[in-house]
């Protein structure tokens, strides 16, 4: 599974739209829908973002 099924999986699991997610993240909801196309990708700080928000390690999400 690659990260932008794992962001997707991620936003889902939450019960949030990709505007709420982008919310939480201080992004816009294009952005989500661009890292869950795989049209760009999060950038270190905001991975670790989240992680921490979702309680989700940085293991799970860029490895396989």
């Amino acid at each position: 599974m690659n990260l932008s099924q794992k962001i997707k999986i991620c936003r889902i699991k939450n019960q949030l739209t990709q505007e709420e997610f982008g919310n939480k993240l201080a992004v816009s909801r294009k952005t989500v829908s661009g890292w869950e196309n795989e049209r760009c990708f999060p950038d270190v700080t905001t991975l670790i973002k989240i992680s921490d928000t979702f309680h989700v390690s940085l293991d799970i999400l860029l490895k396989n």
